[in-house]
C-alpha cells in the first residue's frame, strides 16, 4: 500500500533492518534526504542531500513526522497518518 500525504512520501530503508531509517522522497520520485536517529542528539534528524530546499509546508511535513518518531508513536499510525511505506526490498 503506497500512501503519499502533502508533497512528500516517507520510506523506511529496508537494508537497515536494524535502525529506523526513512528515505523522504518528492511526488515526482526524488529522493531528498534520509531520516535517521541521531545519538547525539537523542532524536531523530532529517539529513538533506545538498541542492534541495523547502518551503513551509514541506518543513511543517517533516519536523510533524520527526516528532511523530521522537514520541513513540506506532508505526501503524504513522502509515495512517503520514504517508509511510516500507521501501520495497531489492534482488
Amino acid at each position: 500500500m503506497e500512501k503519499a500525504h502533502g508533497f512528500l512520501r516517507f520510506e523506511r530503508d529496508e537494508d537497515e533492518p536494524y535502525e529506523f531509517i526513512y528515505d523522504v522522497y518528492n511526488k515526482r520520485r526524488q529522493e531528498l534526504g534520509e531520516i535517521h536517529y541521531n545519538s547525539k542528539w537523542r532524536k531523530h534528524v532529517f539529513e538533506p542531500h545538498g541542492g534541495t530546499y523547502y518551503d513551509a509546508d514541506c518543513s511543517k511535513q517533516i519536523s510533524e513526522f520527526l516528532s511523530g518518531l521522537d514520541e513513540g508513536e506506532a508505526l501503524h499510525d504513522l502509515i495512517e497518518k503520514r504517508g509511510v511505506k516500507d521501501k520495497p526490498k531489492s534482488g
